[in-house]
């Protein structure tokens, strides 16, 4: 289906790929093609893709925690964090909790996503892979990348359509860059579902619209 729009839409330079559980902030979409500018005129890096800040994903997940002063309380719970994902740091994915207490380390979405667009403009080179649950990337890049030839799978090692994208990333010397001051939300890691659907009905106000954002 991507592979369809995008051939479609055969004029569009500028293409964002999201999964359909994540949470926008107000200006994203300018905020993000803005950004991507910004880090293609700064840096020497040709460009795979660009992403913001996803508090419950493998990447972002340390330093938010890290800025949130829960880094210890977070390990007390599940065990040491490090940054990575379901190799090196499975609890992300045993469901015990995880999207709960970082859900609560949110609270309001809007109110979050707020306080990092308040935030000075900053970047950073993802040194492992990231997720692409939420990202941007230019015409170029997915011509270059001859289409998705996978559909989308668990994201282990290369397969499905993350493998594909970060693999052709990594062995064609294509950057990727986290946005610092941009932040969405993403509603469950895989397979978790039904537990934040309970955080969601006990916690409504973490997801409510606030229309001060």
């Amino acid at each position: 289906m991507t592979n369809i729009i995008l051939k479609l839409f055969s004029k569009a330079e500028y293409i964002f790929k999201m999964d359909e559980d994540i949470y926008l902030p107000k200006n994203y979409f300018s905020s993000m093609i803005a950004a991507y500018d910004k880090i293609e005129a700064d840096t020497e890096y040709e460009i795979g893709y660009i992403l913001p800040t996803m508090p419950l994903g493998v990447y972002a997940m340390h330093n938010f925690l890290k800025e949130r002063g829960k880094l210890k309380e977070y390990e007390n719970k599940f065990g040491k964090h490090i940054i990575g994902g379901t190799s090196v740091n499975p609890v992300l994915r045993e469901h015990i909790g995880v999207d709960e207490f970082i859900w609560s380390l949110i609270g309001n979405f809007d109110d979050c996503a707020r306080d990092y667009s308040e935030k000075p403009f900053s970047y950073e080179i993802c040194p492992i892979r990231p997720s692409i649950a939420s990202i941007l990337f230019k015409r170029k890049f997915w011509d270059d990348l001859g289409l998705l030839k996978k559909f989308r799978d668990s994201g282990v090692g290369d397969s499905g359509d993350e493998g594909q994208m970060t693999t052709y990333c990594a062995l064609n010397y294509r950057a990727c860059f986290c946005v610092k001051n941009l932040m969405v939300g993403h509603f469950a890691f895989g397979g978790s579902e039904p537990n934040v659907l309970k955080i969601k009905d006990k916690h409504p106000e973490y997801f409510e619209f606030n229309e001060t954002q």
